[in-house]
């Protein structure tokens, strides 16, 4: 089709995630702390929305394989962990609270895991969490010293990672 430009008045928008149906983009705006909007796309019509508002920094959107959840990364409790919500930003439940700087959530191909990164001291490694907070998270990489960047195989057999263990 047609491109669309999506003008946000000279903003800095960054980070989308566009929802299965692709009517919904999730995305950072960065202003002075990071807020994740919502914007809903129909009929060539645009429509924004704050989804996630704090005065920390919200951001990396990541939507659920059926389109209703949304995880993301927030420090409102002062580090960075792993949270999830409705895809209208109702809902919002913090899944980890290891105290390290987590990053790049990724949802599972089935919608029950969340693989992200976390760093602490100077590691960096891939952990799991279940969706329904059921569970601690599990840590998948425990000797790698920089392990980042999760993406699971389509099957959801497999978790692909960045590693330096080749130097």
């Amino acid at each position: 089709g047609e491109p669309l430009l999506l003008n946000r008045g000279g903003k800095e928008v960054i980070l989308p995630a566009v929802s299965r149906d692709g009517k919904t983009i999730a995305f950072v705006e960065s202003i002075i702390s990071l807020n994740i909007l919502g914007l809903r796309i129909s009929e060539g019509q645009t429509t924004d929305k704050l989804l996630f508002g704090s005065p920390k920094s919200d951001n990396s959107p990541t939507f659920s394989p059926d389109g209703k959840k949304i995880a993301y990364i927030s420090d409102l409790t002062g580090n960075f962990e792993v949270w999830l919500a409705d895809e209208d930003g109702k809902n919002q439940k913090q899944l980890t609270s290891a105290r390290h700087s987590a990053g790049s959530p990724r949802f599972s191909p089935d919608g029950k895991y969340i693989a992200y990164g976390s760093k602490a001291s100077n590691k960096t490694q891939v952990f799991i969490v279940p969706t329904d907070g059921s569970e601690v998270p599990r840590n998948l990489t425990p000797n790698e010293n920089k392990a980042m960047i999760p993406s699971w195989s389509a099957d959801g057999k497999f978790i692909y990672f960045t590693s330096n263990r080749t130097g």
